[in-house]
C-alpha cells in the first residue's frame, strides 16, 4: 500500500525544472510544476542564506533543477518589473 501511495505523489521527469502557473493551484502563484512550491518561497529561502540542498530538505519533493529555475524564474520577474 505504502508504495502505491508513493506513486501517487512521484512527479513525472519531465516535470522537473519547470515553472507553471494554474489558476486553481496556489491561488494562482507561480510554482515549480507538480507541486505546489511557490517560487517565490524558494527565492525568500535563497535571499536569507539557504543553499539549494538546504531548501531541498524543506522541501523534499524538489530537486535541484527546480530550485535553479524558480530563481531564474524569480529573477526574470524582477528584471521585468
Amino acid at each position: 500500500m505504502e508504495g502505491r501511495v508513493e506513486r501517487l505523489h512521484a512527479r513525472p521527469k519531465k516535470s522537473c525544472g519547470r515553472i507553471t502557473r494554474n489558476r486553481n493551484v496556489m491561488r494562482n502563484s507561480w510554482v515549480v510544476e507538480g507541486t505546489r512550491v511557490p517560487t517565490a518561497a524558494i527565492r525568500q529561502f535563497s535571499e536569507a542564506g539557504y543553499t539549494a540542498k538546504q531548501i531541498i530538505r524543506e522541501y523534499p519533493m524538489l530537486t535541484t533543477a527546480d530550485i535553479k529555475a524558480a530563481l531564474l524564474h524569480e529573477q526574470e520577474i524582477a528584471n521585468a518589473a
